[in-house]
C-alpha cells in the first residue's frame, strides 16, 4: 500500500490530501482499518502535526472503488481540536457521605478569554465506563431538564453575574448530567479568577469509595469549539468506610431574635468529632433564604470574637454557609455551651415552619479526606 501526501493551501483553509494506492485487490467482505498517527519520534518526527487551535476539523473520505476518479463512495466526519487547559481549575467537595447533599466549589482562571456570548460546562457522569451507575440524571436535585440551577458567586461577583441551566443526563446511556453557564456579565478575561458554588446530592455506592471525575470546559457556541478544556481526576470523592452522623443539642441562636435584621450574628456549638486544622471547613446547611452572599473575612470566631477560626462563605441561593478554618478549630470541652459565631448573619422575614428551622452541619476534614454530618436537635429560633 502506498500513501502520497499533497499539502493543498487555498485563500481560506489549508488542507492535507492522502492518496492511498491499494497493491492488491480490497474485497467488500473483509475489513480493512487505515491509521493515521499525530506527529512522533524523534528525531525525525513521523505521522500528521496534530492541529494547535481550537476548533472543528472537517475529515473527509472519499474512495474510488472503479479506477474512474468518480469517487463513488464519500463520506466524512468531523474532528473536534480542543482547546487549552485553564492557567488553574481548582474543585472543591465538601461532603463525602453518600447520598447527602453536597456543596461543590469551581475556582478557575482561563487560558484564553471567555466571552460574554460563550458557555461555562460542568459534566458530572452518571455511569461509569465499567457500567456502575452514579451520580443521578438531575444529580439528586430535582431540577427538571433546562431547569434554573441555583448558583453562588464568590470573591466579589453579584449572583448576577452569569445564569445556569440543568441538562439532564442519562444513565441508561451512559450521558453525563451538565450544569451549562452563559449570560456573563462581563468576559473573563485572562489572568482573572472566578470561583462559584452550587450543590448536588451525592449518589450511594456499594463499596467503600469511589472518586468521580468531572470535566469542567468553555464554549464558543458559535463555532462550536471548546476554548479551555479540563478533566479534574477525583473530582468527588465519596466513602462508605470513614463518616458518620450524629444528633446533637448545639445552642443554635442568633443573638438577635427580631425578624428581617442584617448584620446580626449566629451562635451555636460547633460539634466537629474530632480537631480541625487550617484548611478544613465546617459547614452549615440552612432550609430558609440568607439573603447574604459572599465573602467575609474572619467572620467565624469564638463567641466573644477574640480568637478567629476562618472566613465565612454565604451562599445565598444554596442556603450555606461555608467556614473555612485559617486556624485550628478544638473538640468543644462542654456541649452545653455555644462556643462558635458567624458574624454577618440576616434573620428570615418571616416566621419558619417545623420543617424549615432544621440546621444540618458537616464537619468537613479535608487532609483527612472525610466528613462528619451533625443534625442539630435543637433548631434554629424563631
Amino acid at each position: 500500500m502506498v500513501i502520497s501526501q499533497v499539502n493543498d493551501t487555498t485563500t481560506n483553509f489549508t488542507s492535507i490530501l492522502l492518496t492511498i494506492s491499494s497493491s492488491s485487490t480490497l474485497t467488500s467482505t473483509t475489513l480493512y482499518q487505515i491509521k493515521i498517527t499525530t506527529q512522533s519520534g524523534t528525531p525525525n518526527a513521523e505521522g500528521l502535526a496534530f492541529p494547535t487551535t481550537a476548533g472543528q476539523y472537517k475529515v473527509d473520505i472519499n474512495f474510488d472503488a472503479d479506477g474512474a476518479r468518480g469517487y463513488n463512495i464519500h463520506n466524512h466526519l468531523y474532528l473536534e481540536v480542543h482547546g487549552p487547559t485553564f492557567t488553574a481549575l481548582k474543585v472543591t467537595s465538601f461532603v463525602t457521605i453518600p447520598g447527602e447533599w453536597n456543596l461543590i466549589w469551581v475556582e478557575l482562571n482561563p487560558t484564553t478569554t471567555i466571552a460574554t456570548n460563550h458557555q461555562l460546562v460542568i459534566e458530572i457522569p452518571t455511569k461509569s465506563l465499567e457500567g456502575t451507575l452514579l451520580f443521578a440524571n438531575d444529580l439528586g436535585t430535582g431540577i427538571s431538564n433546562y431547569g434554573w440551577v441555583p448558583v453562588d458567586m464568590l470573591y466579589g461577583l453579584s449572583n448576577g453575574f452569569m445564569t445556569c441551566k440543568m441538562f439532564q443526563g442519562d444513565q441508561t446511556n451512559g450521558k453525563s448530567a451538565r450544569i451549562i453557564c452563559g449570560a456573563f456579565a462581563s468576559s473573563v478575561s485572562v489572568g482573572t479568577y472566578i470561583s462559584f458554588g452550587f450543590k448536588v446530592r451525592n449518589p450511594s455506592i456499594a463499596v467503600n469509595q469511589r472518586s468521580v471525575p468531572i470535566i469542567v470546559y468553555t464554549e464558543d457556541i458559535g463555532q462550536r469549539y471548546k476554548t479551555n478544556y479540563m478533566l479534574v481526576e477525583n473530582a468527588i470523592l465519596i466513602r462508605n468506610d470513614a463518616y458518620g452522623t450524629t444528633t446533637q443539642s448545639g445552642n443554635v441562636r442568633s443573638t438577635n431574635y427580631y425578624m428581617q435584621t442584617p448584620s446580626t450574628n449566629i451562635e451555636l456549638t460547633a460539634l466537629n468529632p474530632a480537631a480541625m486544622v487550617a484548611g478544613d471547613a465546617y459547614v452549615l446547611f440552612f432550609n430558609f433564604p440568607l439573603r447574604v452572599n459572599g465573602k467575609f473575612t474572619g467572620a467565624c470566631t469564638n463567641i466573644a470574637g477574640s480568637t478567629v477560626y476562618g472566613d465565612a462563605y454565604y451562599h445565598w441561593n444554596n442556603w450555606v454557609i461555608v467556614c473555612m478554618l485559617t486556624a485550628g478549630l478544638p473538640v468543644v470541652s462542654n456541649a452545653a455551651f455555644s462556643n462558635f459565631k458567624i458574624s454577618n448573619f440576616y434573620t428570615p422575614w418571616y416566621y419558619l415552619s417545623s420543617t424549615e428551622y432544621q440546621l444540618t452541619a458537616i464537619a468537613r476534614y479535608i487532609w483527612g479526606a472525610y466528613s462528619v454530618k451533625i443534625v442539630y436537635n435543637d433548631y434554629y429560633k424563631n
